[in-house]
């Protein structure tokens, strides 16, 4: 499914995770083989004997398969998409990267080139070993670098393997911001409690009238192509005062902020 959306991977939740969807049960006992290029090419049953509380769901990873620009990074083997063993494209191949010398630092400048905020590193193939040739060993970063590529690192003669796959755990920003930014305080960087940047300080939202059209504007603020929206704080409390109640978006705005609401609730 992830793949067929234009992901590189994706996690299965079950149990109507993320809530009932809607039209009649059309597939169940699905056994695709992951080579398939959609859904509807996977082995199933059209007569079911399912109920919408048993809906199928998936957190997909927003990274495509394509090793096409050099420098890219993506993460595996996480049971979120902020965390996994650290693939990079290099020379137009995925590769892993060895964790002598692996540290925080490290950890960040991957984490930041994802679009979080800092990161942790772990070592010792943590996550898995990981796909293609170790290309990237005794890495060095300053922090300051905007790619893992453009850090200090051997890409050859390395006295490394698989068992020292090098991975990293990425947070969400909490400081600094700005104005209008947000991010999803969640198990994955494409779920979680709105986190809105308002007078340069993060805030959350208030649900009243939350709905389909607000959260299809943040999601696709995000990258995402739409959303659904959430309420109860279902995700968690946030962190911060609240900044925005009563949204209404039309659904034709480029960012949250854009959107008609209350901030004196």
């Amino acid at each position: 499914v992830c793949q067929q959306l234009g992901y590189l991977r994706g996690i299965a939740v079950g149990s109507a995770y993320f809530g009932f969807g809607s039209g009649d049960i059309v597939y169940d006992d699905v056994q695709c083989t992951g080579s398939e290029m959609t859904l509807l090419e996977c082995p199933a049953s059209t007569d079911n004997n399912c109920f919408h509380n048993e809906d199928a769901g998936v957190v997909c990873a927003n990274t495509t398969l394509a090793c096409t620009t050099n420098g890219i990074v993506y993460l595996t083997g996480g049971s979120t998409g902020s965390e996994g063993t650290v693939q990079l494209c290099y020379n137009n191949e995925w590769g892993t990267v060895c964790d002598n010398l692996w540290d925080d630092v490290d950890a960040a400048v991957v984490c930041r080139q994802l679009g979080y905020f800092n990161g942790t590193a772990v070592g010792a193939a943590y996550f898995g070993f990981g796909s293609g040739e170790i290309v990237f060993n005794d890495v060095q970063c300053s922090g300051s670098e905007t790619s893992l590529l453009h850090c200090s690192a051997t890409t050859t003669d390395h006295n490394c393997n698989h068992l020292k796959a090098a991975g990293v755990i990425c947070v969400n920003a909490t400081t600094p911001c700005i104005n209008g930014d947000v991010y999803l305080a969640g198990e994955s960087g494409s779920e979680g409690t709105v986190q809105l940047c308002y007078n340069n300080e993060w805030g959350t939202v208030c649900d009243n009238g939350w709905t389909g059209k607000d959260a299809d504007v943040v999601c696709r603020q995000l990258g995402y192509l739409r959303g659904t929206a959430v309420s109860l704080s279902y995700f968690g409390v946030g962190t911060g005062d609240i900044v925005l109640d009563d949204v209404q978006c039309t659904g034709e705005e480029q960012t949250l902020l854009e959107c008609p609401a209350i901030t004196d609730h």
